[in-house]
């Protein structure tokens, strides 16, 4: 009888299981995270954070992997050309105003340069909400 492995995520990697001898690694891609009917994904904890994932799983999801990406490549992508960045990533990036007050946040985006690059955390985040 096969008996269907168990799954464990971690991060953006998920290890299936059948016995400990037996280990398949396979790495998370956008396809396997579900944005949600209001277009939020994950478990961010804030509405907007939530928001600003879904629109950048859209991205992901177009490139059909994880790619770093530049703030004018994400604003032609959603449109939102004359946006600002805070607006597109609001609460990805770190520290970000709530209300007046600065509240911090876990770097679920860091930037080199001009390119943004996702974390694992980021994955870690949105795999959540999708029930992995």
């Amino acid at each position: 009888m096969n008996e269907r492995p168990t799954i464990i995520w971690e991060g953006s990697i998920i290890l299936t299981n059948k016995t400990k001898s037996n280990v398949i690694l396979y790495q998370v891609r956008p396809k396997d995270i579900e944005i949600m009917n209001d277009g939020s994904v994950g478990h961010f904890g804030k509405q907007e954070i939530e928001e600003a994932a879904g629109n950048l799983m859209k991205f992901f999801k177009k490139q059909t992997r994880w790619v770093s990406f530049e703030m004018s490549d994400l604003k032609e992508f959603l449109g939102k050309e004359k946006s600002k960045k805070s607006e597109l990533l609001y609460g990805l990036c770190g520290d970000f105003y709530d209300d007046d007050d600065m509240r911090t946040a876990p770097l679920y985006i860091v930037r080199v340069g001009k390119e943004y690059f996702i974390t694992d955390l980021f994955i870690n985040q949105c795999m959540k909400k999708s029930g992995r």
